[in-house]
């Protein structure tokens, strides 16, 4: 099997065959035909800037492909913007949502799972496919596409295919949240479902209760996202073959003076 070609490739082919039929062809002379700054596109060419996906239709408006290259382009484009930064202490950058705006994306389980959904390599840009995963309406799914492409979380390609626009996504979870108190609440609705419809070796549920300090237990907390980092690097070293909701619950049972919900 050949190496994918990416959106890179295909501008380093163009540029070359470019400069094949005439020695004196440059770089700025291909940056001025696609519209370019320079030494933007010389960035982007050796893999230090990614190009915005906005100006994808432009280059390709530009460029000889055939539809298969054109589709391959703009899903490279995309993909390119996914791919998580992380730092030597294996913790991940994300975009901060803003709860305003974002509110019905935090609180509704639906809007994370298709965000995921688009990444399987079964997956079909079609309502009725995704309903059927999700055992959702179709309606249903209609909504949220709408309001993921309105929040730019998705793009849409030139055949109507769905890419993610960026890779992770948080919200601030040490302040009282409204939107987060909700998407908890139904996450362990879907976790109560699994018990019950789920083979055990299809899922996976564990508890322990201990005593301990409050100092420990903020220590707890913070192992706990962490852990989730590190399940997340995992799986997307993986074959994207399912969407998988993996929750932490860690709680007082006996409760003390200054009870807060977070």
């Amino acid at each position: 099997m050949g190496i994918k070609q990416t959106h890179i490739d295909i501008l380093k082919s163009s540029f070359q065959e470019r400069k094949a039929r005439n020695s004196r062809y440059s770089l700025r002379a291909y940056a001025n035909f696609l519209g370019i700054d320079a030494s933007s596109l010389s960035k982007v060419l050796k893999g230090h800037r990614n190009l915005p996906s906005s100006m994808g239709k432009q280059i390709v408006s530009k460029l000889d492909l055939s539809e298969a290259q054109k589709s391959l382009f703009y899903h490279s484009l995309v993909e390119s913007r996914t791919k998580p930064q992380r730092d030597n202490n294996e913790h991940w950058n994300y975009i901060d949502l803003n709860l305003e705006k974002s509110f019905k994306l935090i609180a509704e389980w639906e809007y994370f799972a298709i965000l995921n959904i688009v990444k399987l390599k079964s997956f079909e840009a079609n309502a009725n496919w995704i309903a059927d995963r999700l055992g959702i309406d179709v309606s249903r799914v209609e909504e949220v596409i709408i309001d993921l492409l309105e929040l730019k979380l998705l793009e849409e390609g030139p055949q109507g295919e769905l890419f993610r626009t960026t890779e992770n996504l948080s919200t601030d979870t040490d302040l009282p949240n409204p939107a987060l108190v909700e998407a908890h609440k139904k996450e362990l609705d879907l976790a109560r479902k699994s018990l019950s419809t789920d083979k055990i070796e299809e899922r996976g549920f564990y508890s322990l209760t201990v005593a301990g300090s409050p100092e420990a237990f903020i220590k707890v907390k913070k192992l706990s996202f962490d852990f989730l980092g590190r399940c997340m690097k995992l799986l997307e070293k993986s074959e994207a073959e399912n969407v998988y909701q993996i929750n932490i619950q860690a709680f007082p049972l006996a409760k003390g003076k200054n009870d807060e919900v977070v």
